[in-house]
């Protein structure tokens, strides 16, 4: 869209809005100043990461850590879409119920007996496993 002034509403009644062929065609050119170029810069890839730390809390609780980034910034799981975190007691899913959320500690789940033999977390965005950890007795015995 083209506008006599420096508004950003396309809906102003100074803005004249064409549909993208017109712009396809060559009928419209946009200026794009050198100081305008950080304000669209994109990532070279759609790629995130995620860093899952699974740790036994006493006999009965166990928190899934989770830090989620793409290149070396964090992201927060909420702004990215349909995010889940699931806890395991061995191979067995909790109830979302039984899970808490603490922004500073991550997620944090009470089980009801201490003969388990391994603890996992995973972590899905829009359905698709982003990160996976998984924490076992026989693995860490002292």
């Amino acid at each position: 869209f083209t506008s006599l002034h420096d508004e950003t509403l396309p809906t102003s009644r100074n803005c004249e809005v064409r549909p993208y062929e017109a712009a396809e065609a060559g009928e419209l050119k946009s200026r794009v100043f050198n100081f305008d170029l950080m304000a669209v810069q994109c990532f070279d890839s759609t790629s995130l990461s995620a860093e899952v730390t699974v740790e036994p809390r006493g006999r009965r609780k166990f928190m899934c850590s989770v830090q989620v980034s793409k290149r070396q910034y964090r992201m927060k799981l909420d702004e990215l879409g349909d995010s889940t975190v699931e806890l395991y007691v061995d191979e067995k899913k909790l109830d979302p119920s039984q899970i808490k959320f603490n922004p500073n500690k991550g997620y944090m789940a009470r089980i009801e007996e201490d003969d388990y033999n391994c603890l996992s977390c995973s972590v899905l965005i829009d359905g698709e496993l982003l990160g996976e950890d998984m924490h076992c007795k026989d693995e860490h015995s002292d």
